[in-house]
């Protein structure tokens, strides 16, 4: 779902999830954010998202178009449920 141009390599085989990398989400400190803030990456894009060389903001952006994508699979699959 994060889906980074170039790097993606869109197996569903290598879908792990993506805790976000920002403060405002609860990372920090040799702490990862909380469970709800996940992406689903394949593992190019996580790598990507973790260790690679585009901006933090970049990275912002893609990892927030993915949680978007990957909320609403969750909440069409059933996964997530509003009550």
């Amino acid at each position: 779902m994060v889906q980074i141009p170039g790097i993606c390599t869109n197996n569903p085989e290598t879908v792990v999830a993506a805790h976000s990398n920002q403060l405002r989400h609860g990372k920090g400190g040799g702490l990862k954010a909380h469970d709800c803030f996940i992406a689903w990456a394949c593992y190019s894009c996580h790598s990507e998202l973790d260790q690679g060389k585009m901006r933090y903001e970049q990275k912002c952006d893609y990892w927030q178009a993915g949680f978007e994508r990957t909320m609403l699979q969750m909440f069409l699959q059933g996964i997530v449920k509003v009550s």
